[in-house]
């Protein structure tokens, strides 16, 4: 299958498939080429392998950059929070630190920079300040971006909006919400 695809092909198979180039494919695939009995088909299983490998490594290049990226999106939302130790207090001993944060937050969902990468990052982080449990600040202050980063993208999804247009207003009160409820 993966000899018989085109560059593009290729790149799909390897991208849909990442998780199956693991150790066993390689020794798999070396095998195969140390049986072949042409030197065609020894080099096409070379080419490959050289192909596969590329577009692997490509795919891991992208990964490292994504996790880079949400690193330093994380680094700059808690900034505010984080004292002189580079510790992160909770709560924060600036009472401006989580409007700051707040205002970080709407301003980089906005830019494109809050997606799934950065929310993995979040949790990740999360999860290890959990684990480790000597960071009961960044613990609490890890939730509190979650929590304003939800609030952020609700509320844009609280009215009906085109542009900077605002057509309905829509609460709980809204006749879509209340339609058949027994209040």
């Amino acid at each position: 299958m993966l000899r018989e695809a085109n560059p593009s092909e290729l790149q799909k198979l390897v991208v849909e498939n990442i998780l199956a180039f693991n150790e066993t494919f390689w020794i798999r695939l070396a095998a195969r080429s140390d049986t072949c009995k042409s030197d065609d088909d020894k080099k096409d299983y070379e080419e490959l392998a050289t192909a596969v490998m590329s577009i692997v490594d490509r795919i891991v290049h992208k990964t490292h950059e994504k996790i880079d990226s949400a690193t330093d999106v994380l680094k700059e939302i808690l900034e505010p929070a984080v004292n002189e130790e580079e510790e992160t207090p909770w709560p924060p001993k600036d009472p401006e630190a989580l409007k700051t944060m707040e205002k970080k937050i709407f301003q980089m969902e906005q830019e494109g920079k809050l997606d799934e990468g950065f929310l993995a990052e979040v949790s990740a982080q999360l999860r290890q300040a959990k684990e480790d449990a000597d960071k009961p600040g960044l613990e609490a202050m890890l939730q509190k971006v979650l929590q304003l980063y939800a609030s952020t993208v609700l509320s844009k999804r609280s009215y009906a909006k085109k542009g900077n247009t605002l057509f309905i207003e829509f609460s709980m009160h809204h006749p879509l919400v209340t339609k058949g409820m027994k209040c």
